[in-house]
């Protein structure tokens, strides 16, 4: 297999929740980028299938799982949304760090 990278790129959507505090973004369990608010981080990984997770102190994400292809890019955007019953961290996988 070529030496040839992959990429994930997050974006930390705006929010008045949690403004303060970094989120951690791991990839297959290990600690890979910190993103603020507002801020869109690119971190290269291997080609292939991996986990993704964003955790802010207790709070976590679902987990998500994604395939990469190399020398392409997946992109996710994370917030944190105030919820009483629900989970408050929320990641998604989209097309574009436009957000579509």
């Amino acid at each position: 297999m070529g030496s040839e990278k992959a990429y994930v790129t997050v974006r930390r959507l705006d929010s008045s929740s949690a403004s303060l505090r970094r989120f951690i973004i791991s990839i297959d369990g290990e600690q890979v980028a910190h993103v603020k608010q507002g801020q869109t981080v690119t971190f290269e990984v291997d080609p292939g299938t991996h986990i993704i997770r964003v955790r802010m102190d207790w709070d976590r994400s679902e987990k998500i799982e994604f395939m990469v292809v190399a020398g392409r890019t997946v992109y996710f955007v994370c917030e944190w949304r105030k919820r009483l019953f629900n989970p408050n961290m929320f990641l998604e996988q989209i097309d574009d760090v436009s957000g579509n």
